[in-house]
């Protein structure tokens, strides 16, 4: 699978995107993956940094003012059929306007087909990954001490979705809701 995988990852740098069709249908005729597995993802577009330099004022331009606490939250659904639906930022922090560059990443994510729980169709998995938009620090920078970061911007994810995002929604039992009962007496 890993090999096939790759395969289609080289195809679809070539343009072709049958590799990539023909392992959403092996997952399919094997019944589906139980949990999201992805396939296929269209790279964060960074614009050229050096083309931002010499635009002054851009949103994605690095400065220590601008590069610190930007971060968003993605929400969004893996659909059974594998594909991702309902894109949305939840949360965010400082500027977000370069938001658009991760959500039209997210949106060309190709995922295995998911299983089908019993009779009924799977709903699906929603997923939650944070962004954040940052810049590495520079180790060693001639004639300061003082910390300075990266002109190369860069995007960094990690997955925030809960740990039991496959088990449905318990309510609290209504025994630990109710407050204790006091007698008349005491």
């Amino acid at each position: 699978m890993v090999a096939a995988v790759t395969l289609a990852r080289l195809d679809r740098k070539a343009g072709k995107d049958q590799s990539t069709a023909a392992i959403v249908k092996r997952f399919a005729d094997q019944g589906g993956a139980s949990r999201p597995i992805l396939l296929s993802a269209e790279p964060i577009k960074l614009p050229d940094s050096k083309g931002l330099e010499q635009k002054s004022g851009n949103v994605l331009s690095i400065s220590q003012a601008n590069i610190e606490d930007r971060w968003i939250d993605v929400g969004f659904w893996v659909n059974a059929n594998g594909l991702v639906s309902d894109t949305e930022v939840l949360r965010s922090s400082g500027n977000s306007q370069w938001a658009k560059l991760v959500t039209d990443s997210v949106k060309s994510r190709i995922y295995a087909p998911l299983k089908s729980k019993g009779e009924a169709a799977s709903p699906g998995f929603y997923m939650i990954e944070r962004y954040t938009y940052t810049a590495r620090y520079l180790d060693e920078v001639t004639g300061t001490r003082i910390r300075q970061r990266s002109p190369v911007a860069r995007i960094e994810r990690i997955d925030i979705t809960p740990e039991n995002y496959d088990q449905p929604f318990a309510p609290t039992p209504k025994a630990a809701v109710e407050a204790p009962k006091v007698d008349a007496q005491g």
